[in-house]
């Protein structure tokens, strides 16, 4: 039986690829199925002829990618408006354990001093 997909699903090789086409293409697949943006599915296309059909996904193409640099642009304008971030609001963690003890009878053994 044939794979749809060369890698092994969630394996490391799996991640790499997708990662490479991962906001490349697969946004674009996405957007083109959605009802809201262009909502090609099987079945919706009244068109016959490969040049027809062809430049009708082009022209969906085009405003999928223009739809996509705007909602880009956008999106920088307002991380541009934002303040930039503090380096380290917080402090680092400290916790209070200086050692690790046992109790054996009446006197406390140190296992572990622990270093902070």
């Amino acid at each position: 039986m044939a794979l749809y997909q060369r890698e092994i699903y969630g394996s490391t090789a799996w991640r790499k690829s997708y990662a490479r086409r991962g906001t490349t293409v697969e946004p674009h697949f996405g957007a083109l199925k959605d009802e809201a943006v262009a909502g090609f599915a099987r079945g919706k296309v009244r068109m016959r002829g490969l040049v027809k059909t062809g430049l009708m996904v082009a022209a969906a193409l085009a405003t999928t990618k223009l739809r996509f640099a705007r909602a880009w642009e956008l999106r920088k304008q307002v991380a541009a408006a934002l303040p930039a971030p503090k380096e380290n609001p917080r402090d680092p963690y400290h916790h209070r354990l200086t050692r690790i003890t046992r109790q054996v009878g009446s006197r406390t053994e140190v296992l572990h001093p622990l270093l902070t």
